[in-house]
C-alpha cells in the first residue's frame, strides 16, 4: 500500500503461483479517527485477471484527502472458488507536492553548482517526513533519503546532494518528493507522492 503520483492510493499484492486466479474483489471501509473504528466494508472494484503476472495492482482514485481507509480483498479462481478475506491494510492520502514548485525541473534545467534541490509546499501538510528520491533515466536508484521538514505550515524546503553521490556529466536525472505521516509499526499510514521533476547535470 502506498501513495500514487496520480493522487490515488496504490494497492499491490503478490499473486499466488500455485493457483489460477480469475478475478479479485477489492473492498474498502473509511476509518473514523474519533472512534478509531471503521464503517462497513463495501465492494469498490472487481478486477478481472488478464494475465498471470507475479504481482497485481489497483489505484483507488475515489478518495478524500486526509482520510484513511481500510482495504481488503478476496480472490476467485477459474473454478469459482472464493478465498478468505486478506488482512485489512490502512492508508490515507495527503496533498501532493506539485512538480511545478520543484526546482530545478526540466530536461534543460541545469543543476546549480551548489547541487541544491528546492520545493515548495504552501499549506499545512500534516506530514512528519519528506522522502526524496533521485533516479537516472534507466530507473536506477541514485539515492532515497528521509528529510525532516524545516517548517510544517508551508515554506520552501531544500536538500543538497552530497558530494559522495556521483552524477554523470551531461545526463538527465529524475527526482521526486514524497510525504509520510502517522507511522504504525514503522509503516506510514498517510502519505503522498509527487510527479517526477528532472534536472540536467553539467558538473560543478
Amino acid at each position: 500500500m502506498d501513495a500514487h503520483e496520480s493522487g490515488g492510493i496504490l494497492l499491490e499484492w503478490q499473486v499466488p503461483t500455485s493457483e489460477e486466479i480469475a478475478s479479485y474483489s477489492i473492498f474498502r471501509a473509511e476509518f473514523n479517527n474519533l472512534t478509531e473504528s471503521h464503517i462497513e466494508f463495501t465492494l469498490i472494484k472487481k478486477l478481472n485477471v488478464e494475465s498471470q503476472e507475479s504481482f497485481s495492482y489497483y489505484v483507488d482514485h475515489q478518495i478524500n484527502l486526509h482520510t484513511k481507509y481500510y482495504y481488503k480483498l478476496v480472490s476467485i479462481d477459474i473454478a469459482n472458488n472464493i478465498s478468505e478475506y486478506s488482512d485489512p491494510i490502512l492508508y490515507g492520502s495527503l496533498p501532493q507536492i506539485s512538480a511545478q514548485y520543484m526546482t530545478p525541473n526540466g530536461f534543460a534545467s541545469v543543476l546549480a553548482e551548489g547541487r541544491e534541490l528546492n520545493w515548495l509546499f504552501y499549506v499545512n501538510n500534516n506530514m512528519e517526513h519528506y522522502i526524496l528520491t533521485i533516479i537516472d533515466q534507466n530507473q536506477n536508484k541514485i539515492v532515497r533519503t528521509i528529510i525532516t521538514p524545516d517548517d510544517y505550515i508551508g515554506s520552501t524546503e531544500s536538500w543538497i546532494i552530497p558530494d559522495f553521490i556521483q552524477l554523470d556529466y551531461g545526463k538527465v536525472y529524475l527526482w521526486r518528493v514524497d510525504t509520510a505521516a502517522e507511522y504504525l509499526e514503522c509503516t506510514e499510514t498517510l502519505g503522498s507522492e509527487s510527479t517526477w521533476a528532472t534536472f540536467l547535470y553539467l558538473g560543478q
